[in-house]
């Protein structure tokens, strides 16, 4: 087991002697902390070179000390190391078979995400996959409008004479030269124009509700339109219209090609959208359908036809939460891979950085709970876990034997609060570490330096009561509540004194 890594001048704790003094439910977790810039990627970037047995050793500094015996190679062939960053600007490493960069990882297929359900259930988040279609009829309306009044051809003949003052309004518009001509006329002849195709737009909208009154089935139609524009001619589009959903300003004539597909998209549409949820405004359908059994519904919806018109997407999850359940996966998948070896060194680097404040006090806890559970999972022997964060709130959840300063004033500085620290220690490192806006940080810093004075103004309540983030206020709370609650006592004792 790995109890200590020196680098250059740092050290790096991982395990205690006295094995009875292990806290964590993994073989080790342990921590470097310091600003960005500090060297945190460079140290684990030496943890990967120090394991790999092909590696040239003289230009690295890093020794590893494996049960108390300082770089001994042939235990290093029984380890597996895993790295991860959700980083954008990632290190390179040489690749090789005891060595996973799981940054690399591809993101999963929402399907296969769900079938790792359990793992993000632990994390407390819930998945929930849902199909989507937003349908903007008013712009198809808007297209199909503009086409009928650049070409008569494409019009009903005993409706065509309804378009003329929309037509007559754009040509005159397309025959002036902006440059030379009156500005105001200009204007208001742009203002005719938007009158007059909104005017033919509403019309063509009216007449397609009243060709197709039922919604669904308006919504299928309008969707295939949706998709047919990008790739589709404009006349094959106004046929699709005229033959599936009915127009009195639409031409009988128009002959633009075979679209029995789209008509085979139109009846997927209508069945799809039986089911599900259809909500409507003056411009869109909004179609919403829950996935409740996506094994079985994955087939259907990957298939080529559905994939069209139909989006895939996870309810209601933040960005956040996005960069968790690819982490998670992520370092999932490269344990398995690696599971033959019975000895895993796992490096995440910055694996926080895209997290909330609360999903960062929770962090280390969640990540111990997740690593125990595929250390079982997979029946590997010791897992152990190194982390990279410039975030203090990490460090209340390491005691801090095991926590690597790596700030340049390391030496002349004493050490931050780590375990168990009170949240009021943790939040100060916090925002000096900019972790939020610099006006909301010197903010609550300076409302965080009056209640420690035993101060409370109404400014203080006012800053304590618009802030966001729930641990935060929950703290300042705290320390504001213990104010009031001092004063008061304080004040009893006084008339009990007299």
């Amino acid at each position: 087991m790995l109890n200590l890594i020196k680098y250059q001048q740092h050290v790096l704790q991982l395990r205690d002697e006295d094995t009875k003094k292990h806290i964590f439910d993994i073989g080790s977790i342990s921590l470097l902390i310091g600003p960005n810039g500090s060297g945190k990627t460079r140290f684990l970037q030496a943890i990967v070179t120090a394991f790999d047995s092909e590696a040239s050793y003289r230009s690295n500094s890093c020794e590893l000390y494996l049960d108390r015996q300082i770089d001994f190679r042939p235990a290093k062939n029984l380890w597996g190391v895993i790295y991860y960053t959700p980083a954008q600007n990632r290190p390179t490493f040489r690749a090789h078979d005891d060595f996973v960069d799981a940054s690399k990882v591809p993101a999963k297929n929402l399907f296969e995400l769900v079938e790792h359900k359990q793992l993000f259930t632990d994390f407390g988040v819930e998945l929930k996959l849902v199909a989507r279609a937003t349908i903007d009829y008013r712009r198809a309306c808007k297209e199909l409008a503009a086409a009928l009044i650049a070409n008569r051809t494409f019009r009903a003949a005993d409706t065509s004479h309804e378009f003329d003052k929309a037509a007559k309004a754009r040509e005159e518009l397309n025959s002036i030269t902006h440059y030379t001509h009156n500005q105001d006329a200009v204007l208001k002849m742009e203002e005719q124009d938007r009158t007059s195709h909104a005017e033919m737009t509403e019309k063509i909208i009216e007449d397609f509700r009243d060709n197709c009154p039922e919604r669904k089935d308006l919504a299928a139609a309008m969707l295939v339109i949706e998709y047919m524009f990008p790739t589709t001619n404009i006349g094959q589009i106004l046929q699709f219209a005229k033959n599936t959903i009915g127009s009195k300003y639409i031409s009988s004539t128009l002959n633009s090609g075979e679209f029995s597909r789209y008509s085979n998209l139109r009846r997927i549409a209508r069945k799809q959208l039986q089911q599900g949820k259809l909500e409507s405004t003056d411009s869109h359908f909004n179609y919403t359908y829950v996935i409740k059994h996506p094994i079985e519904e994955r087939h259907h919806f990957e298939n080529h036809n559905v994939a069209n018109l139909f989006s895939i997407e996870l309810d209601n999850i933040s960005s956040g939460e996005w960069a968790l359940l690819n982490q998670i996966i992520a370092l999932h998948e490269s344990i398995e891979k690696l599971g033959r070896k019975q000895n895993l060194m796992v490096l995440i680097d910055e694996g926080d950085a895209f997290l909330h404040l609360n999903w960062q006090r929770q962090y280390i806890y969640q990540m111990n709970r997740f690593l125990k559970k595929c250390q079982q999972r997979f029946a590997i022997g010791n897992i152990q876990l190194i982390v990279a964060s410039h975030s203090p709130m990490l460090a209340s959840d390491i005691p801090r034997s095991f926590i690597c300063h790596m700030s340049s004033d390391t030496l002349d500085r004493t050490h931050p609060p780590s375990f168990a620290a009170p949240l009021q220690s943790i939040l100060n490192m916090a925002f000096e570490a900019s972790t939020m806006g610099e006006f909301a940080t010197l903010t609550i810093n300076e409302t965080i330096a009056n209640l420690r004075k035993k101060c409370c103004s109404e400014r203080d309540n006012y800053v304590i009561s618009i802030i966001d983030d729930p641990t935060i206020k929950r703290v300042l709370t705290e320390m504001r509540d213990e104010i009031i609650d001092t004063r008061r006592n304080d004040r009893r004792d006084e008339v009990q004194a007299r």
